[in-house]
């Protein structure tokens, strides 16, 4: 079955892609441009098992990378458990360290937060209650704040490392790996704590 609005042609170009399973919805974002690749679109769709629904766009989000098939910016769809039907949509800006959050609120794309820099590097990104934690690949755990992020300082994670997380309806949950010198044998343990909603 054809998508609408899924065009390969010289005024739509296509970039990448990401499909998300949410129940029995699939959601579908891609990134494409107009004629110039500065001229760059989000789009998301949704496909309920029989139809697919409008495409929803975003325009004027800017560049969406160089020329060349491998040179464009990535884009990647997150489940917010507050409201799993309305699910983020994250762009990481190509040959950069530099992400912009959006948001599907089922009849719009809305801009969340732009130019958020990631120097640890990412290693996953969870959404619970509307709040986004990162975790880095430094093995610490971040909450974006404006476009900026800041280190948590959760009592229960410490200076531990985190090592996993995955965002539920009540809260987050974080993976942490503990180092115990125990004997005889020194053991290596992984600690799973609820940081709870607020």
């Amino acid at each position: 079955q054809l998508v609408p609005g899924f065009v390969l042609d010289t005024n739509n170009n296509y970039c990448t892609s990401h499909i998300l399973k949410v129940g029995n919805t699939v959601y579908w974002s891609w990134i494409n441009y107009d004629t110039s690749l500065d001229n760059g679109k989000m789009n998301i769709i949704s496909f309920d098992g029989t139809n697919f629904s409008s495409v929803t766009t975003l325009t004027g989000i800017g560049t969406v990378g160089l020329s060349g098939i491998d040179r464009k910016n990535t884009v990647f769809l997150i489940v917010n458990s507050a409201t799993p039907n309305q699910p983020f949509i994250v762009m990481k800006r190509y040959g950069t360290a530099t992400y912009d959050i959006f948001k599907f609120t089922g009849s719009a794309i809305t801009s969340v937060v732009s130019n958020i820099t990631v120097t640890p590097g990412f290693k996953d990104i969870a959404i619970v209650n509307d709040v986004i934690y990162i975790l880095c690949n430094d093995e610490k755990l971040y909450k974006v704040s404006g476009s900026s992020l800041i280190a948590t300082n959760f009592s229960a994670i410490g200076s531990e490392a985190v090592t996993a997380i995955e965002p539920t309806a009540s809260g987050l949950l974080v993976a942490i790996h503990k180092y115990i010198n125990s004997t005889p044998q020194p053991k290596d343990v992984s600690d799973v704590i609820l940081i709870p909603n607020n």
